[in-house]
């Protein structure tokens, strides 16, 4: 079985992990929420000094693997596998 340091994943920058997963981030911050709810104005935020999201439409946020399900509508295991994968990180072997 593998594991991930989540530590490490969680610690992707969040605004990175937005643009890999197909979310287009607009001048300061900010994206049309991937829920598809927003349709004149952006609802979804990036704080970058505390590497979160949030969309003020439908009070979603989170960090990275947090996004990462609710874009790819997928359990943690699953995120957490995603981004390691598409960042290139190390997983450990348990034994």
């Amino acid at each position: 079985m593998r594991q991930f340091d989540t530590s490490e994943i969680r610690n992707l920058p969040i605004k990175t992990v937005a643009t890999r997963l197909g979310i287009k981030v607009l001048r300061g911050n900010k994206a049309m929420c991937f829920t598809g709810h927003d349709k004149n104005t952006p609802s979804l935020s990036f704080h970058l000094k505390r590497n979160y999201w949030h969309c003020f439409g439908c009070d979603r946020g989170g960090d990275a693997i947090a996004l990462t399900r609710d874009v790819l509508r997928v359990d943690f295991k699953t995120a957490a596998e995603w981004l390691a994968n598409q960042f290139h990180l190390r997983q450990q072997q348990i034994t």
